[in-house]
């Protein structure tokens, strides 16, 4: 399954924006500009921040685990 929008979209503490797409994770900035992919294949339907830099990333088919900066943090919006 192929998704044409973003299936998911966490913001970081420092204002990024991270999407669930077709190709994986694709990571803006907060003017729009497109910084960088993790490329998953299959694509990720969802995704969640951990602890330390983790990012738990989801599909149809498999879990993943990307170690991002120790830096990035989800951002808890307190709803």
């Amino acid at each position: 399954m192929m998704w044409s929008t973003p299936a998911a979209s966490p913001l970081s503490g420092n204002g990024n924006v991270y999407a669930g797409c077709g190709d994986g994770i694709n990571i803006w900035n907060s003017s729009g500009v497109l910084l960088g992919k993790i490329l998953i294949d299959g694509g990720a339907a969802n995704f969640c921040f951990g602890r330390q830099g983790k990012m738990y990333i989801l599909n149809e088919k498999k879990l993943w685990v990307a170690q991002l900066s120790k830096e990035i943090r989800g951002t808890i919006l307190g709803l």
